[in-house]
């Protein structure tokens, strides 16, 4: 299973025409309006997936295979989770304290008791 980036265009597209599992919106901190998703040709059925979901993408999954999904929260901790994310060249200190925020918004204590 791969989440799909592409221009938003296309991606737009994908959404009106139902074409996908579970799909994010992210505004950047420079206020770009980003888009990632899983699209439904990417699944099948007959296999067993790992996904790394936000609490949206998990939902997402939850309505598509109702019964069929486990969540697991995994906590790492923000040092963990920067050093990862410099490690994949993809680090910019802006970008980063924006989506630790949005994170801990998200990945509350009630979202955690709730699924886990």
């Amino acid at each position: 299973m791969f989440y799909i980036f592409t221009d938003n265009q296309t991606f737009e597209k994908l959404i009106n025409n139902n074409e996908l599992i579970e799909y994010r919106e992210y505004k950047a901190s420079n206020g770009e309006l980003w888009y990632y998703g899983v699209e439904i040709k990417e699944i099948d059925k007959t296999k067993s997936y790992v996904a790394v979901l936000d609490p949206v993408g998990l939902e997402g999954f939850k309505s598509f295979f109702p019964n069929s999904v486990t969540s697991i929260y995994l906590d790492a901790s923000e040092n963990i989770r920067k050093k990862r994310c410099i490690k994949r060249g993809d680090y910019n200190k802006k970008e980063w304290k924006y989506r630790l925020d949005s994170d801990n918004k998200m990945f509350n204590e009630d979202f955690i008791n709730k699924n886990i």
